[in-house]
């Protein structure tokens, strides 16, 4: 059993690649993907952090004809406290996040599909991002874990120490969502005999070292993902932005395939699994 699916990130990052970024949704949209995976940052870094750009990009997104779901990006929130992005607080930019991409149970896209979000638990209430739904027995899974060490300390200088204490709080306690939406994953992927599971978070965990202990946003996540795979026993794959990680490798495939957009400068990556 085959299906293909669109993966895209780290885009729009100049006016230039706005043009870029149309040619590839024109790709897409003539490509019989199942859905499409944006893998944070439609923004640079340093580019403005404004309402405005925020639902600029929720209307754009919806111009995809399939399903199309979004998990945040470090430029979207936590990169937001700088100057160039505005100077804006964060916590504040991420509620806002929250309020405009994750209305409702159905994803982006002109024809979206339905999500199990992880605020139907009245624990975790607050993480409306944290997302999943299967496809042809297949598990997928997204959740906030942004770079910038997933919002861990150190903090820049710049944030006053009540905003550092601030995100300090945000930062543990999105982690122990993010770990149990992780394990739940699991649990409902044995309880359902399903295929496999794709994970994928915007943040790139492999930069964590144990000889640097201040990079130790990613720790918890990627110590529970081993331990939950070894136990899986089927194929689990991460896809943080940029790359793909397995984590255990099954008689599973994944093909990915370069589509052009524009001056062929950005490009999507299609995937299919195949069992």
């Amino acid at each position: 059993m085959q299906f293909a699916f669109a993966l895209i990130d780290d885009m729009q990052y100049s006016a230039q690649e706005d043009t870029k970024f149309l040619n590839l949704r024109d790709s897409i949209n003539k490509e019989n993907v199942a859905f499409v995976l944006h893998d944070g940052d439609f923004k640079s870094s340093s580019s403005l952090c404004s309402d405005a750009l925020y639902l600029q990009r929720f209307e754009l997104f919806q111009t995809f004809e399939s399903p199309f779901v979004y998990v945040f990006g470090d430029n979207e929130w936590t990169d937001c406290h700088r100057t160039a992005a505005g100077g804006f607080d964060l916590l504040e930019r991420l509620d806002k996040l929250r309020q405009i991409f994750t209305q409702g149970d159905q994803s982006l896209g002109k024809h979206p599909l339905r999500l199990d979000r992880q605020s139907k638990d009245p624990l975790f209430s607050k993480y409306r991002e944290n997302v999943r739904w299967e496809y042809e027995g297949v598990m997928f899974v997204g959740l906030n874990v942004p770079g910038s060490n997933n919002n861990y300390p150190p903090y820049p200088s710049t944030l006053s120490a009540q905003q550092q204490e601030a995100n300090g709080i945000e930062s543990t306690r999105r982690n122990q969502a993010n770990l149990a939406w992780l394990r739940e994953a699991f649990t409902v992927a044995k309880q359902g005999d399903r295929r496999g599971i794709l994970f994928f978070i915007q943040g790139n965990p492999f930069i964590f070292s144990p000889s640097n202990d201040k990079l130790t946003g990613y720790a918890d996540f990627l110590a529970l993902l081993e331990s939950e795979t070894r136990t899986f026993g089927k194929p689990v794959v991460l896809e943080p932005i940029r790359i793909t990680r397995f984590c255990y490798a099954a008689p599973y495939e994944i093909h990915k395939k370069e589509t052009a957009a524009g001056s062929g400068e950005q490009s999507n990556r299609r995937i299919s699994g195949v069992r």
